[in-house]
Order: C-alpha cells, then sequence, then structure tokens
C-alpha cells in the first residue's frame, strides 16, 4: 500500500496513548480540563525529493507532531507534575513502539513544552515528532 501523508496523520493521531482521556483529530479550538489529558496532532510536514537522472518520485518522507496536554501549569505541585510527564513519557513511547511497523514510523522524540490554550492558560503538555516513511 502506498504511503500518503493523509494515512500517516489519521494512524499517528489515532493511536491509542494509556492514560489520554480525548484524542482530537486536529487542534481543538478549546481545551475542557475534564478531558485532559487530551492528544491532537500538529504542524504537518512533507518532504519529497526527486530521483538523480530519472526525476521520478523519491522517498516520500512525513513528520506530525502528537501533542498530549496534560494540565494547567499552576495546577498541582511541580513534583505531581513532573511524574505524571515522566509517565505520560512512557505512554507515548509505548504507543509509537507498538505502532512503529505498521505504521512506517522511522524516528521519534519527545520534549516538553508549556503552552497556552484559552486567555492565559499555560498548561503543561508533551510533543512527540513522530517521522515516517515509504513509497
Amino acid at each position: 500500500m502506498a504511503f500518503t501523508y493523509t494515512t500517516f496523520v489519521n494512524n499517528v493521531s489515532g493511536m491509542t496513548v494509556s492514560g489520554v482521556t480525548r484524542q482530537y483529530t486536529a487542534p481543538p479550538q478549546q481545551l475542557s480540563t475534564a478531558d485532559l489529558p487530551a492528544s491532537y496532532p500538529r504542524l504537518p510536514i512533507a518532504d519529497n525529493q526527486s530521483v538523480t537522472l530519472t526525476h521520478g518520485r523519491g522517498l516520500l518522507t512525513a513528520a506530525v507532531e502528537l501533542v498530549v496536554v496534560l494540565e494547567p501549569y499552576r495546577q498541582g505541585t511541580n513534583v505531581a507534575n513532573f511524574a505524571a510527564c515522566v509517565t505520560m513519557i512512557d505512554a507515548i513511547e509505548t504507543a509509537i513502539a507498538t505502532n512503529a511497523n505498521t505504521y512506517d514510523v522511522d524516528r521519534w522524540n519527545i520534549i516538553l513544552q508549556i503552552e497556552e490554550y484559552g486567555v492565559d492558560r499555560p498548561h503543561w503538555q508533551l510533543v512527540a515528532r513522530i517521522e515516517g516513511s515509504g513509497t
């Protein structure tokens, strides 16, 4: 089956990550604390290059970020929030590794970010940049 960007993004956004309460298929307009942790895909990237001499299509590569929003930044303590982030990193890692072969995943990394949702509402979130390729 051909590797398509649409399929790759849909597969990544549909992955079951243990502990995630709500999955969105696109960035949500707003987030409710009751739905957290929540996940959604963002910042799609597609790349391709022509094959030398034939000018045919080379290997299609794509990247998508899977964002997992954990909770408002000033809710709880840093110790509890840090522990929740580490636990969620394990859950994201497990989900990606479990699906890597099926979804043509080549590599990934996961970072912690603080991002605002709503008006002046910073949240703890983990961002997994997942890269894949196929023909």
